[in-house]
């Protein structure tokens, strides 16, 4: 996992079509699956991390 959202998503595609190429009928992603985990420390400057 990186703070790169772009880099994130390419990993996670690949891991998704490489499961589909295993057999998955079925890939669940989380959320925050593109984005390091924010959450550990409330602060303001994270909000601008948000999507809307």
């Amino acid at each position: 996992m990186q703070a790169n959202p772009q880099a994130n998503l390419e990993v996670s595609l690949a891991q998704v079509q490489e499961a589909a190429h295993e057999g998955a009928d079925l890939v669940v992603l989380c959320e925050l699956h593109t984005s390091l985990y924010f959450c550990q420390e409330k602060s303001a400057r994270h909000f601008r991390l948000a999507q809307e």
